[in-house]
């Protein structure tokens, strides 16, 4: 799969294009079956690389966190800002 959590831009539900709809729903498809510790192992997997390139900036989680929120519950925003916090950008 070539396409990483850190590869979107800012979108809402709304402003998701075709192409982008797909590429969620085939990132979906990947990691349905991935249990929480393992979503959370490949998250700073993916983050760490992305930091030694020079692609993962405060700003660009900020952008992850906004497009992704409107398609989580309360407990699932919880937990993922706690994540964010703790990959310290």
């Amino acid at each position: 799969m070539s396409k990483n959590i850190f590869d979107y831009e800012q979108n809402s539900k709304e402003d998701i294009n075709t192409e982008q709809q797909k590429s969620v729903e085939d990132m979906i498809d990947y990691y349905q079956n991935f249990s929480q510790d393992d979503l959370v192992k490949e998250l700073f997997k993916v983050a760490s690389s992305e930091k030694e390139k020079g692609n993962l900036t405060r700003e660009k989680l900020e952008e992850i966190k906004n497009t992704i929120l409107p398609y989580l519950n309360q407990n699932q925003i919880d937990f993922f800002e706690k994540l964010i916090e703790k990959l310290n950008v």
